[in-house]
């Protein structure tokens, strides 16, 4: 994402957050809340290169399977990546945390490819 679509998109969300608040109802609050979680996810992007898997996706390796929960009230993240034949996934408290895991696990295979040759 490039610094000005995050930008545009903040103000967007701004105005809309505004309007939001001054609506009571349940389907405004939920809303909200929807929104301020969308726009913490892209925040993230912008700040944390390590939150995203765009330098995973230039090397060749597919997201298959990306999940957000929460076990025991804390948030956790899944990741599941995939090239060719191969797949490695990462688990953690935060997407730079799991990502971080990945590219271990790749930058291993990759060494031992290097070994074999």
């Amino acid at each position: 994402m490039g610094e000005g679509k995050i930008t545009l998109a903040g103000s967007f969300f701004e105005d809309l957050e505004e309007k939001l608040r001054a609506d009571e109802s349940d389907l405004a609050k939920e809303a909200l809340e929807a929104i301020q979680w969308l726009r913490g996810r892209w925040w993230v992007y912008r700040d944390d290169p390590a939150a995203s898997p765009n330098d995973l996706r230039a090397k060749g390796w597919t997201v298959a399977v990306h999940n957000d929960y929460r076990m025991g009230g804390v948030s956790h993240t899944f990741w599941l990546l995939t090239h060719g034949e191969i797949c490695v996934r990462g688990e953690g408290l935060s997407d730079s945390i799991a990502l971080d895991m990945v590219r271990d696990r790749i930058r291993k295979i990759e060494d031992e490819k290097l070994g074999m040759r």
